[in-house]
C-alpha cells in the first residue's frame, strides 16, 4: 500500500487490521474521533509519511495554543524545530522540559486546559523526534496519543467551531496522501 511508505512499524500492522474489519460504508472519521480518538488517530497518523509528521505534529500543537492565554516557552519553542529536519534531533530536549512542566501540573491544582496542553504538547515532540529516525525514539504509537490529546483539549475548550478547525488540521495529513474528505464512502473494493 503506497500511502505506507516509511511507516513501518506494529503500530502500522495494527492500524491495517483495523482497516481491514471495519466497516468504511459506515464510518465517519471525524465522528470516529470523537468516539475512539485514540484508533483514529493510530490511522491518521499511519497516512502521514515520516518527512511531513513534524509540521503534521506543529500544526496540531499551534492549533491548540490559539486557545491557551499564557503559552509557556517551552511549549511555543516545539513547533518551531518542525521547520528543518535540522532542528528535528532537539525535540527530544524540548519533550524533557515539557515533561518536567506536565509532571507539576499532574501534581498541584491547575487549570485543565493548560495541562492538556502540556499532554499535546510533549506527543508533538515525540512525533517531531521520531521523524529522526534515531535508534532511542520515543513510542511508535506518539501520533495517535498526539491526536487523542488534542481531542481531549478540544474537549475542554468547549467551541464546537474549534474542534470544527482542529480536525482539520488533523485530518490534514499532507499533499501526498489521500484526502481524509470523502472517506465516509470509501469501501474496501475501491482500494488504497
Amino acid at each position: 500500500m503506497w500511502w505506507l511508505t516509511g511507516c513501518c512499524d506494529e503500530t502500522v500492522l495494527r492500524v491495517l487490521g483495523d482497516l481491514q474489519s471495519m466497516s468504511f460504508d459506515s464510518l465517519k472519521l471525524s465522528e470516529g474521533w470523537r468516539e475512539d480518538a485514540l484508533r483514529v488517530g493510530a490511522i491518521v497518523y499511519a497516512l502521514v509519511p515520516n518527512g511531513d509528521r513534524p509540521s503534521w505534529a506543529a500544526g496540531i500543537l499551534s492549533k491548540c495554543c490559539e486557545k491557551v492565554g499564557e503559552v509557556p516557552a517551552a511549549v511555543q519553542a516545539i513547533p518551531k524545530l518542525a521547520v528543518s529536519s535540522l532542528l528535528w534531533s532537539q525535540a527530544h530536549s524540548a519533550f524533557g522540559k515539557v515533561r518536567q512542566m506536565t509532571l507539576v501540573a499532574e501534581r498541584e491544582p491547575t487549570d485543565m486546559r493548560r495541562k492538556a496542553l502540556l499532554y499535546v504538547a510533549e506527543n508533538a515532540a515525540k512525533v517531531i523526534y521520531n521523524a529522526t529516525g534515531s535508534q532511542d525514539a520515543f513510542d511508535r504509537d506518539s501520533g495517535a496519543w498526539l491526536v487523542r490529546c488534542s481531542k481531549e483539549f478540544a474537549d475542554l475548550v468547549e467551541d464546537e467551531s474549534f474542534t470544527a478547525e482542529l480536525w482539520r488540521v488533523i485530518s490534514d495529513v499532507s499533499a501526498g496522501c489521500p484526502s481524509m474528505q470523502g472517506w465516509d464512502d470509501w469501501s474496501p473494493d475501491d482500494g488504497l
